[in-house]
């Protein structure tokens, strides 16, 4: 019944995905307005919590104002527990732009690509994330780079704080958990598998959302940034470990 469950729950939000693509990408044939699509994003992603049945902890408030967001990252659905209180463009791999359709649709919601293996792009990812931000858009940056299954984050990339360094860009940091840590993704299953293995069981999270960080040097903006994430994510799990 529990797998039952979750390939009923990935398609059902695979389908309201799909809705909400070709509904931006017929408000950008009409008119485009990116604000409007990132809202529209917002309420997709308290409409499949709440459809799924997520139980989220949310500590912490986005104050009004443009920033660079810096997460660790667990899963494919940290977006999704963190985007109904934040307003954010997120980072993408660069082959989901080559998707038929659906890849243009997801450019119009907002979302700067990235090639990971390729320094030029890596270069003009992170130009492209200050331009956004200089043009009133906050980015979310999974600043580890990939998944992490461990107790706190993996070495961080520096080079998102540098551009928040070098344009006096506020990082607010955001820390996700999960309850049972079978939801972290590891190379255990495919994305599908994992999707539907994930939507088989209740999903108890918690989201916390720091203060803003400011500051000129890279290096220091980073290991502030870390170390409050490092220090929320041990809480998450000492209070769960409370309760057991």
């Amino acid at each position: 019944m529990s797998k039952i469950k979750g390939v009923f729950f990935f398609v059902l939000t695979g389908l309201l995905i799909t809705s909400y693509i070709l509904f931006i990408i017929i408000r950008g044939i009409l008119g485009f307005n990116l604000k409007g699509a990132i809202a529209h994003r917002q309420n997709l992603g308290w409409l499949i919590n709440k459809l799924n049945g997520v139980e989220r902890e949310v500590t912490g408030t986005v104050p009004e104002g443009t920033y660079l967001f810096i997460s660790n990252h667990r899963t494919y659905f940290d977006p999704v527990l963190e985007c109904p209180e934040a307003a954010f463009i997120p980072v993408v791999m660069n082959e989901v732009a080559s998707w038929p359709i659906m890849g243009y649709g997801i450019k119009l919601t907002g979302v700067v690509y990235v090639d990971r293996e390729n320094k030029s792009s890596r270069a003009a990812t992170r130009d492209a994330i200050a331009d956004a931000i200089e043009e009133g858009y906050s980015v979310i940056v999974y600043a580890e780079g990939g998944t992490n299954d461990q107790p706190t984050t993996k070495l961080f990339r520096e080079g998102s704080f540098r551009i928040a360094a070098e344009k006096g860009i506020p990082i607010l940091p955001m820390a996700v958990d999960y309850k049972d840590k079978s939801f972290y993704w590891t190379s255990k299953y495919s994305f599908v598998g994992h999707v539907i293995a994930t939507f088989s069981k209740k999903m108890v999270t918690k989201v916390s959302f720091g203060k803003p960080i400011t500051g000129t040097d890279s290096k220091a903006l980073l290991e502030q940034t870390q170390s409050w994430i490092d220090g929320e994510l041990i809480r998450f799990r000492e209070e769960w470990d409370a309760e057991a």
